[in-house]
């Protein structure tokens, strides 16, 4: 009698959890709220909104997959008591296109900010699955890095860093113009004339990057003062 007693205090004891669970569930149901991440689009039923494109790309800064964000963003809804309307969720597709307009918007900022006097450009290179690839770096006096680009190098020689460093600025300048619908000075000007030093961690490709370098922007220099001499002329 005693063991069948004890039996019955541990299954109500056990039935009146299960009770407690369904019913903290029950409040979390009632109590959670719908969040629209959409909005309607001329092109088709809907997109996404802004707000939810800030978060795509947050999640893709802090190394997220981009067949992971909609997971991630349903699990952190759910620890707020929040879902997605309709259940709907970016997927790796729009995020993919997201990553695209990410790289976009970086470009032009660094356009924008790299412009600052004294600039100091960090070149060096790193390795992965046997593939170099370089990296370009710019701070300004206050030792604020810009990361302008990092991009697959055929080799170690200055030429070929002089020649990456080229593409990415290209790169850089292609996407101002298209995003101002119009052809502003030379950015890959404007970005090398404030270079004031350069550093590298392998000195003797340095010495010549560095000479590589200064030729480049002298001819940077005289094809722009030859443009807005000319412009002056046609105006």
């Amino acid at each position: 009698m005693k063991k069948y007693i004890a039996y019955n205090r541990l299954e109500i004891t056990d039935l009146k959890n299960r009770l407690h669970d369904l019913e903290l569930e029950q409040e979390k149901i009632y109590h959670t709220v719908e969040i629209d991440l959409t909005k309607h689009s001329k092109f088709g039923r809907y997109t996404y909104t802004a707000e939810t494109d800030l978060c795509i790309m947050e999640l893709l800064n802090c190394h997220v997959p981009v067949d992971r964000d909609d997971t991630v963003i349903k699990s952190v809804f759910s620890l707020c008591n929040l879902k997605a309307k309709d259940e709907t969720l970016p997927k790796k597709d729009y995020v993919s296109s997201v990553n695209v307009r990410r790289l976009a918007i970086s470009q032009a900022h660094i356009a924008e900010t790299c412009i600052e006097e004294n600039r100091t450009l960090y070149t060096d290179e790193t390795r992965k699955n046997g593939q170099s690839y370089g990296v370009f770096i710019t701070s300004n006096e206050n030792q604020e890095p810009c990361l302008m680009g990092l991009k697959h190098m055929s080799s170690k020689a200055s030429k070929t860093e002089l020649e990456t460093l080229k593409e990415i600025l290209k790169e850089i300048e292609d996407r101002t113009q298209y995003l101002q619908n119009e052809n502003p000075p030379s950015s890959a000007y404007n970005i090398l004339k404030d270079i004031s030093n350069t550093m590298s961690d392998r000195e003797a490709t340095e010495k010549s990057f560095q000479q590589l370098l200064q030729d480049y922007r002298t001819t940077l220099l005289k094809e722009n003062i030859d443009n807005f001499y000319q412009n002056q002329t046609n105006y």
